[in-house]
């Protein structure tokens, strides 16, 4: 029988044990496709700061892909999509003070903390929208706030095509094989 003392070591233990499993090699490159598409844009136009905020916002919105049904995923993402597109400027006005960018950022991080309440989904748009309003206080892209709103919203749209589009071959769907009769090791 464990004492009370192992009990406590294999508790604190358990997050850090790898558990077995496949990698999710398809998710692992349509995040890739996400942020190489936009950069690779950007410096073909000569506008790698373009290319970077539209990369940023792609990440994001990639990154708020929970799973799930179709139309729980598609609304999750259009949320971060929006969320994002709303950090990224505001972000860029609330940083030229560094007074008001601390204010608005307690603000902002602090009803975005609140989305939790609403369950995971909300609390990872949250989570996302934080983050690019974080980043976007010091980034000194773009000089407009109508283009960041609009590169944000096409990385956003490009990630959610990505996500959208690829989710036929999303691992949470069942294997084909299976329904043939066919043994899936």
């Amino acid at each position: 029988m464990l004492s009370a003392l192992e009990r406590r070591i294999k508790w604190l233990w358990k997050p850090f044990q790898l558990q077995p499993g496949k990698p999710a090699i398809a998710l692992g490159f349509r995040t890739a496709l996400a942020l190489c598409v936009p950069i690779i844009l950007g410096l073909i136009a000569d506008r790698i700061s373009w290319g970077t905020t539209a990369a940023l916002a792609a990440l994001y919105v990639s990154i708020a892909d929970v799973g799930g049904a179709y139309t729980h995923r598609a609304v999750v993402l259009l949320a971060a999509m929006i969320g994002v597109a709303v950090a990224m400027p505001l972000g860029a006005v609330v940083g030229s003070s560094w007074w008001l960018a601390v204010i608005v950022t307690f603000l902002w991080v602090f009803v975005a903390g609140l989305m939790g309440l609403y369950g995971n989904s909300a609390n990872t748009v949250g989570f996302i929208a934080s983050m690019m309003f974080v980043v976007s206080i010091a980034a000194p892209i773009p000089p407009t706030l109508l283009q960041r709103l609009a590169l944000c919203l096409a990385g956003g749209s490009w990630a959610m095509i990505l996500s959208l589009g690829l989710w036929l071959v999303h691992p949470y769907r069942t294997d084909l094989r299976s329904k043939k009769g066919l043994q899936v090791s």
